[in-house]
């Protein structure tokens, strides 16, 4: 029981030894080569403007194929409803 009891310290000890260096290095600034996300600001994305893969017609047979009518039930759950 005193091993499993130490070894509980152990991995406490060095979870929160991680979470401080992770806390530290979050402060410090980025090191060289760091590859740092763009910054976004307030500006609108225009999303008509970004080019894709597929046309839009594509888009929409996979709306159609793909998204369920809300209003339809499955059968199952309408089963169950009615008995």
């Amino acid at each position: 029981m005193e091993e499993a009891e130490a070894a509980l310290r152990d991995y406490q000890q060095q979870l929160e030894r991680a979470f401080t260096e992770t806390r530290e290095a979050a402060e410090l600034p980025p090191q060289p080569g760091t590859v740092l996300p763009p910054e976004v600001g307030d500006r609108p994305v225009d999303h008509a403007a970004v080019p894709t893969a597929i046309t839009l017609d594509a888009v929409k047979q996979i709306i159609e194929t793909q998204v369920v009518d809300p209003r339809r039930v499955h059968r199952s759950p309408a089963a169950q409803a009615a008995a």
